[in-house]
């Protein structure tokens, strides 16, 4: 029978193998490229494809929690930081106590800084009407900022953005439109499409816009598209496919 402290220590490293902050904090040299914390595993494909991105900054809309199932926690422990959004305020405090380097704010964003019916069904928020029959809960009416404008405010006028992702419970598109890619022109952005099938990407609106707008897909899982700026990413094309083909859901979308 195993003695005790093989026991503990058995136990301690399936621990350590299922926490990647625990694992951070015991081992600050730790290699976290193998964890994720995605729901599908974007934040594994963001961390290989961001590895050589000069501009070590995010803009997160919609970051809920700043750890569970969030999108960017690996490339912050990866030394990145940024802007981060969410209409719930009581997030703040987790930022503050979990990513200091982050700037949280709480602010309800649209494209034209309407008025909105905003639901909270228990960590599910949105201001989209359909999503709030599925996910009925409180609901409240708030007014909203535009979106270009509140960005433009918080980033300055000539802002280097290495990642900007968009998941707002199907407001995304809505977002993304209203955004001038020319003047932030991020590297990379991720943006949710709720298509289940590969040839249904191309046909979304958020799609021919990036295109429009010189990016391509990289990526897809089931609930989000990644899209880079083709000229600048295109060297790293052929290093990093096999990584994504082994990412939870990939598939290709756009021929390089």
């Amino acid at each position: 029978m195993p003695s005790l402290y093989r026991r503990v220590r058995a136990a301690l490293r399936r621990r350590l193998d299922r926490s990647p902050l625990l694992l951070q904090r015991l081992r600050p040299d730790s290699d976290l490229s193998k964890f994720s914390l995605s729901e599908l595993g974007e934040d594994k494909i963001l961390w290989d494809a961001l590895s050589n991105c000069p501009d070590k900054t995010y803009v997160d809309v919609g970051c809920f929690d700043p750890f569970e199932i969030s999108d960017t926690w690996l490339l912050y422990r990866r030394g990145w930081s940024g802007l981060v959004v969410d209409a719930q305020g009581h997030l703040e405090e987790a930022y503050r106590r979990r990513r200091p380097r982050d700037r949280f704010r709480a602010a309800l964003l649209t494209a034209d800084g309407r008025n909105v019916q905003f639901t909270n069904s228990g960590g599910v928020a949105s201001a989209d009407e359909q999503w709030q029959s599925i996910f009925p809960g409180p609901t409240s009416s708030l007014a909203s900022v535009p979106v270009q404008d509140f960005l433009e405010r918080e980033l300055g006028p000539a802002p280097s953005i290495g990642l900007l992702k968009i998941d707002v419970e199907n407001l995304d598109e809505e977002l993304l439109l209203a955004i001038n890619l020319t003047w932030m022109r991020p590297f990379c952005v991720m943006v949710e499409q709720h298509v289940l099938w590969t040839d249904q990407v191309s046909f979304t609106r958020a799609h021919a816009h990036l295109q429009a707008q010189g990016y391509r897909a990289l990526a897809q899982t089931r609930r989000n598209v990644i899209y880079v700026e083709a000229d600048r990413f295109r060297g790293q094309r052929g290093e990093l496919e096999a990584v994504y083909r082994t990412a939870r859901g990939w598939e290709q979308i756009d021929a390089w």
